[in-house]
Formats: C-alpha cells, structure tokens, sequence
C-alpha cells in the first residue's frame, strides 16, 4: 500500500523494520512493478529487489508496466540501473513497443536514448514502429524513424508499417513513412496495397460514422490517397479476390478516395473475382454519391457479374432483403435506385423473375406486420385458422351424438353404419390432412419459390385436404365403421375432437415458426 500510494517515508521505515524488498503480491508482481515515483524505485532498487522479474499473467517486467503507464522518472531509474530495456513480455513486446502502444512521448523518448531495440519485433512481427502507424501519432513515428526504425519492415501477415499508417487517418504519418523510402505498391499476403487498406478503412470507418462529420473523415483520408498515388501507388492493383482500391472505396457513402482514384486513371469498369464492377459494389450498398460519380465516370450500369446479374438487380435485392428489419427500406425506394433507371439500367427475364419473387415475399411480409398489429390483427391471422379447426370437429361431435341416439333406437345395416362412419372420418381426415399438407409441403415449397399463403386462406385448407385428406378419412372411416366398431364409435369421437383441438393449438404455432 505504501508503494502504491507513493509514500517513500512510509516505504523506508517499513524495509528498516525488515519488510522484504523482494515481497510479491497479486499476479507474482514486485514492489517495484507498483513503484509510482523515482523516489520509491530508487530505495527498492537500493535494497536489492530483483529489476528483471516477470509477472505471472503477462510477463511484464518493472520496465514494462513503467513504459506502459508513462511513468517517467521509473522508467529513468530502471534503466540507470540497467534493468533490461529489451525484455520481452508473453506477446513479445518491448517496453519500447507499450510505450508507442499507448503513445507515451517521454518514455519513448528515454528507451530511444537508451537504444532499446527500434527493430525488436513481437509475436505478430510488428516492430514498434508498427504500433506508431497504427496510432497515427507522427511525431512518436518521427523519433522512431530518427533513430534506424526500418519503414520497409513487414509483420506476420507482410503488411508493412505504410499499409496501417494508411488507415491512421493521419496524411502525416504516411507523409514520413513515404519519404524514408517505405514502398506505395507493397502487398501484404492476400496481396492488397495500401490503397486497398486505405480503401477498406474508408468503407468501415464509415459504416459507423456516416453521421459524424463523414466529409472531413473522408477528406483526410482523401488526402493519404493523393500522397500514394503521387508516390507511385498502382490504382489498378488487384488483391487476392481480383478486387481493386476502386472497388473498396467506392463501398463508402462519401466518394473522396473513388474521386482521386478515377482522376487518377482507375478504371470504373474494372472487375473482382465474381465479375463484379465497382458499380456492383456501390448499388448492393446503396452509396448514392459514389452510384452517380461512377455513372458519371461512363461505368457500364448493365455490367453483369459471373453470375449474369446487373448493379440495378444488386440494389433491388438488397431493398427487398431489408425490408424485413431494415429502417432504411421501410423509408421507401433507395435514389440508387433512381440513378440506375436514369442512366439505362435494365433487368434480363432472369432478374426481373428473381426480383417479383422477392416483391411478393416483401409484400407477404408487409401484409403481416400489418395484421399483426392490434387485437384484429390477431383475430384474423392467428384465430381464423384455429376457429376452422374447431368448428368442423365440433360439428363432427353433433353428427356423432345423433349417430348415438340413433344406434340406440335402430338397428341400421351394415352398410349404413359403414357411410356414416366413412363421412365423419372423412371430415376429420380431411381437416388434419389438410393442414399437415398445407404446412409442411406448401409452406416450404411456396416459400422456395417466392409464394406465401395467408392464414385463413380456405384454399390452402381445402385444396391440400382434397388429395391427402379424403383418402385417409375414408380409410379410417370403413376401418372404424365396420359393425365390430359400431359400439364404439361414441368413445372415438372425443379422442378425434382432442387430437383436432390439439392441431387447432399446434398448427398456428408451426406456421409462425416457418414463416
């Protein structure tokens, strides 16, 4: 605690009346790794405590956790003290490497005078001077490169230091790693460029910032795509998936780096692995600016990809895939929409089969969010069908009881009982066929193909019940009717109207979960 709270009167009486130095605490850390001040490390380092030990979750010596939280006059001390200033942690990281982490400028500054290693590199291959790229911070970047930080260094990955600093969204940075001879046409192991990497972070960075200040976000890294191309970037370079930077960048809602790349001579028509131009790209996400930059760049707006589609079939099943969950396709038409009609875009049979399929779901869908809405809503999609499979049991039951009141009266021939019990059978089989065909047949196979039935539709009662029910009524009804049964027909009765109510129940539920 004394540690900890920086009290270095507290912390000589307390090693004077034998507290050990070498004491550790959580996580296997000495004194020294909680040590706040350069007074505290001084009376530690002077009672012998061990300078190079590790913790037992990170491997972190004093230095690290120093470096790490920016602690100046400790990481001073330690390396008066020669402690080791390239240990490396369970991640193989320098104290060096946390401290351009976490942009500590005073302890970089010291490791440096120090000459801690600037081409130590952790287990993901990246030297500290990764890290600085990573952060955008250019002046930590400037110290590094000043003291022999190699700007052309790769990672695990073959991503070199110039590939994150195009994603910093800091011009400088990229500025200082191009002018200490860092590569503009490096590619990483799936072969993308910087541009590609500045391209990608451009469509991230903006699918969760469109609203916050998307033009002066898109303007920097405009800005880092002007600096790669006039260092001699390829704008036509194409990565593992045949995709170039045009195509990354153009999946972004503001167009700054598609601007400087088709000024720059990329092609708009250019395609990936899957055929797919740019275009394609744009219209799946509905990027309205940069639709209408391409469109104006002479992009074909009827290019098809290997599968034969167009950028307009793009967009509309985006639209009508949303419209379930999405607030966007609720809102109406996308312009995109708009802006490929305007410039000739058209749709083969092909996509315009596709495309009704989709409608017809997208309305289907739209029919019952609106019937689910309110009591009525309710009544009608989920009670009609439950109320059909009630009634016609329960007229079944009255034909049954009278069938009961006669056979105690009469005796009917066998041939009559046989009809009476084919019909009352019948009915049931019909409804129970009915449904079981409706919902596992037709549901799926409709739904397959774009078609979906409504709840209370009598026709998708009656239809299926007409080719599956009636067989299996007529055969339960001669089974159950013959003369041996006759007695016994008033104890099937209520079992059948149990089994029909269980379906009433049952089936609503299975048509939700499919639906």
């Amino acid at each position: 605690m004394a540690v900890e709270k920086d009290d270095p009167e507290l912390v000589r009486v307390l090693l004077k009346a034998g507290v050990r130095a070498d004491t550790t605490g959580l996580l296997d850390r000495t004194l020294l790794h909680e040590a706040q001040s350069s007074t505290v490390a001084r009376e530690l380092i002077k009672r012998g405590i061990p300078l190079n030990a590790r913790d037992s979750i990170d491997g972190m010596t004093a230095l690290h956790v120093a470096a790490r939280h920016d602690r100046g006059d400790v990481v001073r001390e330690l390396i008066r003290a020669h402690a080791d200033i390239d240990a490396r942690d369970r991640n193989g990281d320098s104290p060096l490497h946390l401290a351009v982490q976490r942009c500590n400028q005073q302890s970089t500054e010291l490791l440096l005078r120090a000459h801690a290693s600037v081409a130590a590199a952790n287990s993901s291959g990246r030297t500290p001077l990764f890290e600085a790229s990573r952060s955008g911070r250019s002046d930590i970047m400037g110290l590094l490169i000043a003291s022999g930080a190699e700007a052309k260094a790769r990672d695990r990955n073959q991503a070199t230091p110039l590939h994150y600093s195009a994603q910093s969204r800091n011009p400088e940075t990229v500025r200082l790693l191009l002018q200490s001879g860092a590569d503009a046409n490096s590619r990483d192991e799936l072969g993308r460029t910087p541009l590609h990497w500045l391209a990608r972070e451009l469509r991230e960075m903006m699918a969760d910032e469109c609203v916050k200040e998307p033009h002066d976000l898109a303007s920097r890294q405009g800005d880092i795509a002007r600096m790669l191309v006039v260092s001699g970037a390829d704008v036509s370079a194409t990565d593992g998936d045949s995709a170039t930077p045009l195509h990354y960048s153009v999946d972004s809602c503001v167009p700054a780096v598609a601007e400087v790349l088709i000024r720059s001579g990329a092609d708009p028509n250019t395609r990936d692995g899957q055929g797919r131009t740019p275009l394609h790209w744009a219209a799946r996400g509905w990027k309205t600016e940069t639709v209408s930059l391409l469109i104006a760049s002479s992009a074909d707006v009827n290019a098809r990809d290997s599968n034969g589609y167009t950028p307009l079939h793009a967009a509309l099943c985006e639209y009508y895939k949303a419209q379930k969950d999405d607030s966007r396709a609720k809102a109406g038409e996308p312009a995109v929409l708009e802006l490929l009609r305007g410039g000739g875009a058209r749709l083969s049979t092909k996509e315009q089969g596709e495309i009704t399929r989709l409608r017809k779901q997208a309305l289907w869908r739209e029919r019952r969010n609106r019937l689910s809405h309110g009591f009525m809503g309710w009544i009608v999609e989920e009670t009609v069908p439950a109320l059909i499979c009630i009634v016609l049991p329960l007229l079944y039951v009255v034909a049954a009881v009278f069938l009961r009141l006669w056979l105690a009266h009469a005796q009917p021939s066998s041939a009559v009982l046989v009809t009476w019990g084919m019909v009352g059978y019948g009915c049931l089989g019909l409804l129970a066929g009915g449904w079981v065909a409706f919902t596992i047949f037709l549901v799926q196979l409709g739904r397959s193909r774009g078609y979906a039935f409504g709840g209370g539709s009598l026709t998708s009662i009656i239809t299926p019940g007409c080719f599956l029910g009636v067989p299996i009524g007529l055969s339960l009804g001669y089974i159950l009717g013959r003369p041996a049964y006759a007695s016994s027909v008033w104890y099937y009765t209520p079992v059948a109207t149990l089994g029909a109510l269980l379906l009433a129940i049952a089936i609503p539920t299975v048509r939700a979960l499919l639906l």
